[in-house]
């Protein structure tokens, strides 16, 4: 019997039903402009349920609409457990609402743990836009946790799976504001969260590595999938897989009058 994984999330951070499912994930990606004129190979993606980060994350994947991978790569935040490194599975399956993806892992590699992936969503909720875009492709998920001062050897760890057939999703919201986050960046001389996200965008957007860790070594910037982004950088930058176009932005706190927000950014390369 296959080792599987069942959603962790389905019914919260989405809809369960598969129907109710298949209907939001096509009108968000129906109502969102595709701007590539070549394959996408990298998205940044943010991670929130639909109805916060929904329209972001399907300005991403509309990029990679009527093509075909035969790999996704899928890099995320551990939001669980704290660990270095980065965490492949033993499962075999993964299963959606929308069907069920086969699951592969590097060979060799130093950090097999399927325990961290069981509760995550921020590789899970990617799986709904694949499962309609790009049902075939086996998927590769990956948690990552720790320092940034790993991202180079993490990125020298994956060069092998840089491969025109492969597409990498890389699992990122922005800026976590707040008293529940326990972060204000008003004292960093930002006045809210979408002023230093677009901050770090900018950065991002420039493939300015450098510029971007030490925006998150000055200022704490509660970007939680900041070192996925940095592997993602280090790797379109080696491989010429850029320019790494910014896409779209929101914030949970849009309508104002909410002490808590969420930034969300969508990229493509």
């Amino acid at each position: 019997m296959k080792l599987s994984r069942s959603p962790a999330v389905a019914g919260s951070f989405y809809p369960a039903q598969a129907e109710v499912l298949e209907a939001q994930v096509k009108a968000l990606l129906a109502n969102r402009p595709k701007k590539s004129a070549k394959r996408p190979q990298v998205l940044v993606v943010p991670h929130a349920g639909y109805e916060y980060s929904g329209q972001v994350a399907a300005s991403a994947f509309k990029e990679i609409e009527g093509e075909n991978y035969e790999r996704v790569m899928l890099l995320g935040p551990s939001h669980h457990f704290w660990f270095e490194g980065a965490a492949a599975t033993l499962d075999q399956v993964w299963q959606s609402p929308l069907g069920e993806f086969q699951v592969t892992r590097p060979q060799p590699w130093p950090l097999v743990e399927t325990a961290y992936h069981k509760p995550e969503h921020c590789l899970e909720v990617m799986l709904p836009f694949l499962g309609l875009l790009c049902p075939q492709a086996r998927i590769l998920p990956l948690l990552l946790s720790g320092g940034p001062e790993q991202a180079q050897t993490l990125a020298v760890a994956l060069e092998p799976f840089v491969e025109p057939n492969t597409l990498w999703v890389i699992s990122s919201d922005f800026c976590h504001v707040g008293p529940s986050f326990g972060f204000d960046p008003r004292p960093q001389g930002y006045k809210d969260g979408p002023a230093l996200d677009k901050e770090a965008i900018d950065r991002i957007a420039a493939l300015d590595i450098r510029g971007f860790e030490n925006l998150l070594e000055q200022t704490g910037a509660t970007i939680c999938g900041a070192l996925p982004i940095l592997v993602a950088l280090r790797l379109i930058r080696h491989f010429g897989l850029g320019p790494l176009v910014f896409k779209e932005y929101d914030n949970s706190a849009r309508t104002g009058g909410r002490k808590n927000s969420v930034g969300y950014a969508a990229f493509f390369a």
